[in-house]
This record gives structure tokens, C-alpha cells and sequence, in this order.
């Protein structure tokens, strides 16, 4: 959608100028360049009903396992956390500038550009992941996850040449003096996380939006969140 607004807006400038620089209009161009805010308009309200989608998503696995529905990866709606069919928690993106949330609709980056999570529990505690890298030349490559004002731990991700020549995405989180690393071989692949080499959580795509993780630990999974993002699973 963003994409489309920007090049009507391109469009329409090269047109005007065109006009009081060579006097010449082209009605043909001018209709074609409408069916730009058009189609953005159609993707306008097909967000609509995805972010209605979200805002009403129940869990129809009874499995004891963590499950969520992330379709619309740039907005900043409220997203649910289940674990089994109790909700554990909301989350939801948040930008620190206006401005940054126009650049990511039009790149079409969703996770790869001032990227941020929170997540709010049911007794209003906070858990967010930061992004430490604002910059519209380089992805985001760290997070510090701050809970109620205080650092517990951060998040890097893996873009070695290891990983490159696998095709796999990497990325690493340190909780306290824990070591953990998610990796994966992309959409639709499933998600390991390991600890000390070990395989001690996996998550995976159940639907085309929606997820289930299997572990126990709250960051663990928050976590396998923001893995979805960054790499747009």
C-alpha cells in the first residue's frame, strides 16, 4: 500500500512537471497513474479486515502449547499471546517516530526496520524489545528486552556467511548468563531453539498466519515473536 501511494505521488509530480515545462498532458497517463491510490485504497481495507482478523483470533488447538496470529507485520494493532486457550498476554509493534512507520509501510521491511515489540501481561507488567539501531541504510540487528524499566537481556541476530552459504536464519538471545540461538531455513521451515547445542523449544507456522511454540519460558517465546518479524516467517 505504501508502495503504491509513493508512486502515485512520484507520478504525479514527473506529470506536473512535465506540464509547465513542456505544456504537454497526457490523459491517458494521468487515469493510468489513479489506479494507484485505487489499488491502495482495495489494500486499505483488505488490512482492515486482516487487522479485524487478529483482534478476534481464538485458538482452536487445545494443545498446552503457545499460540498466536501475526498476519499484519508493520501495523501497530494488538496481537494476542495464548498459552493452551489462556490468554497470556497482548502485544503489539510500536514506532518511536511517526515518520519511521511511513518508511517500513513503503520498503515493505516489516521486521527489518525500527523493529520494536511490547508485550503487556495480564497484571499490566511490560516486557519490550528496543531496537538498538535506527537507521534507514542498515536493518536492525540488536534488541535490548527491557521488563518494567530494566534490562534483563538482548537479542542479535545471525547474518554470517555460514549461515549465508545454508540459507538459514540465525539469531542469538542472552537472558542473564543464559545463552540461547534460534535458527531456522526459512518461511514455513520450523524454528529451533537451542541451549548449550541442545534443542529445548520449537515453534512453527500452524497456518499461513497462524503460530504455535512449544517451550515453557515466556522470553523464550516472545522472543521466537520477533524472530517471525525480523525475518518475515
Amino acid at each position: 500500500m505504501g508502495r503504491l501511494l509513493l508512486l502515485f505521488v512520484v507520478g504525479a509530480i514527473a506529470m506536473t512537471a512535465r506540464f509547465f515545462i513542456l505544456g504537454v498532458y497526457d490523459w491517458e497517463q494521468m487515469l493510468t497513474l489513479l489506479l494507484f491510490p485505487a489499488g491502495a485504497l482495495v489494500l486499505f481495507f483488505i488490512r482492515l479486515w486482516e487487522l479485524h482478523q487478529e483482534a478476534r483470533y481464538v485458538p482452536k488447538s487445545t494443545q498446552n502449547v503457545w499460540h498466536t496470529y501475526t498476519r499484519e507485520k508493520y501495523a501497530t494493532n494488538v496481537k494476542i499471546l495464548y498459552k493452551g486457550i489462556e490468554q497470556i498476554a497482548t502485544y503489539q509493534r510500536f514506532y518511536r517516530h511517526w515518520w519511521q512507520k511511513v518508511v517500513t509501510m513503503i520498503l515493505e521491511g516489516e521486521g527489518k526496520w525500527y523493529m520494536n515489540l511490547s508485550f503487556t501481561m495480564q497484571d499490566n507488567s511490560q516486557i519490550t524489545f528496543v531496537e538498538q539501531q535506527s537507521s534507514i541504510w542498515k536493518a536492525n540487528e540488536m534488541w535490548h528486552i527491557v521488563r518494567d524499566g530494566e534490562i534483563i537481556g538482548s537479542v542479535e541476530t545471525d547474518y554470517s556467511l555460514k549461515n549465508a552459504v545454508k540459507l538459514q536464519e540465525g539469531l542469538f538471545l542472552q537472558l542473564g548468563d543464559t545463552a540461547y540461538y534460534y535458527k531456522s531455513f526459512g518461511i514455513g521451515s520450523k524454528t529451533e531453539v537451542l541451549r548449550e547445542g541442545t534443542v529445548i523449544a520449537t515453534g512453527k507456522r500452524i497456518t499461513r498466519w497462524e503460530y504455535s511454540f512449544d517451550g515453557e519460558d515466556l522470553p523464550l517465546v516472545m522472543t521466537y515473536i520477533l524472530f517471525n518479524y525480523v525475518f518475515s516467517q
